[in-house]
């Protein structure tokens, strides 16, 4: 291969390049970091209505205590008081959101604790609808915005794809 075959295969590989980058994609496509979602709401506006709910779920379903086992053989369960009780707990919050809304525990946590700045707007409606409070988006509570990591003529694309 002589030196004006590389060149050429190297122009050629440039304006393939160049017309992928150039040329109208049929929906803008993002990946990484779970910023591919066009809307999104602040984790600071949605962190507060986690809480709240959380804390009201603890109050509605009180944890039984801690478990320990009775040393005597064929022993039943006791709590901490020393009450017979069923080994069955009751579901924490968490768990119950990500049960019903099949987002991970662990990404719950990270909402609950603040951690991050956006939640995608499709994870935060299947939460709400977990908590069965879908109405804070319609009142105000939460505030839909558009990705600020998407460009502006992005965001319009996307639009126009939905019909609005």
């Amino acid at each position: 291969m002589d030196r004006s075959d590389k060149l050429n295969a190297t122009s050629r590989h440039r304006i393939e390049l160049h017309r992928r980058r150039t040329e109208p994609s049929s929906f803008p496509k993002f990946y990484g970091s779970g910023m591919s979602a066009a809307e999104v709401i602040m984790i600071a506006e949605f962190q507060p209505v986690l809480k709240k709910w959380v804390n009201w779920y603890n109050a509605v379903h009180p944890s039984p205590g801690f478990w320990q086992r009775n040393p005597n053989p064929g022993a039943r369960w006791e709590n901490f008081q020393g009450e017979p009780q069923t080994p069955d707990r009751t579901m924490g919050a968490i768990d119950y959101l990500a049960y019903w809304s099949g987002v991970s525990h662990r990404r719950i946590s990270h909402f609950y604790n603040g951690h991050g700045v956006y939640v995608t707007l499709a994870i935060a409606d299947k939460l709400l609808q977990a908590m069965e409070r879908t109405d804070y988006l319609a009142d105000g509570t939460l505030h839909v915005v558009p990705n600020p990591h998407w460009t502006q003529e992005h965001y319009v694309e996307y639009m126009k794809l939905r019909g609005c």
